[in-house]
């Protein structure tokens, strides 16, 4: 029962990380882009 509440958390946390991740990345890559134009 309790992994069926902490599962969900879980799930949530890792979509936070790899979206801030991905965010990160992309926020990387256009300051690159804008530096070298």
């Amino acid at each position: 029962m309790a992994s069926m509440i902490f599962s969900p958390f879980v799930g949530y946390g890792f979509f936070l990380c790899s979206l801030s991740q991905a965010l990160r990345v992309a926020v990387a890559s256009l300051v690159v882009v804008f530096f070298c134009m």
